[in-house]
């Protein structure tokens, strides 16, 4: 009898991650497929000592470039920016541009928070895989865990089990938050045009 409970212990454990390799799986083939989305994303940031509240549109784009237009707060309202890729940044306002290169820690800060937390979910096997309820939605919750500039960065997204569309994520560098980004508004589908108004290069700064 004792020999039978181990027995049927061990084809649990077994069945139990089997079950969770698949839905990694499935969830990287998801996101390796999505070709676009839209959400609006709010973003608390704290870099102790310094925190701030963000809101924007962002547009994701899976063969082209990332777009986002920061809505709040008012004095940065309107600012946009490009990801084309790890190192190519363009921070635009109105008709004068900026390109000013990624930051020196990938995806720590809020300016391409939501693109490598995209990375991590298409590109990478997350460290742990488990079910949670935010705010009455079912999510699945993956951590991610990379090394970057001798630093360790973690995300930690929370995705809707139907429909496997992102509800929040946090980022921390060496075991402290920097970033919660909150989703709402999300709509898979066609990129919007980018504006026919072509900026123009902010001039080289004088010595």
């Amino acid at each position: 009898m004792k020999k039978t409970a181990v027995f049927l212990s061990f084809l649990l454990l077994l069945t139990g991650c089997s079950a969770g390799q698949t839905d990694a799986e499935t969830i990287r083939e998801h996101f390796d497929k999505l070709g676009a989305f839209t959400a609006h994303v709010k973003i608390f940031s704290d870099f102790g000592g310094s925190a701030l509240e963000y809101e924007l549109d962002y547009a994701y784009n899976r063969k082209g470039s990332d777009h986002l237009v920061l809505t709040a707060p008012e004095a940065v309202s309107g600012i946009e920016a490009t990801i084309a890729g790890e190192d190519s940044f363009l921070l635009q306002y109105g008709t004068a541009a900026l390109d000013d290169g990624m930051p020196a820690l990938h995806g720590a800060v809020p300016a391409d928070g939501v693109y490598w937390l995209m990375r991590s979910l298409r590109e990478s096997e997350p460290l742990e895989l488990w079910k949670e309820t935010v705010s009455g939605v079912p999510a699945t919750v993956l951590r991610y865990e990379d090394t970057e500039e001798e630093h360790t960065l973690t995300r930690q997204v929370w995705l809707a089990q139907s429909g496997l569309y992102p509800l929040c994520a946090e980022v921390y560098v060496d075991g402290k938050r920097t970033l919660l980004l909150t989703f709402s508004e999300y709509q898979e589908g066609a990129v919007p045009e980018p504006s026919e108004t072509q900026p123009e290069a902010l001039p080289e700064p004088q010595p």
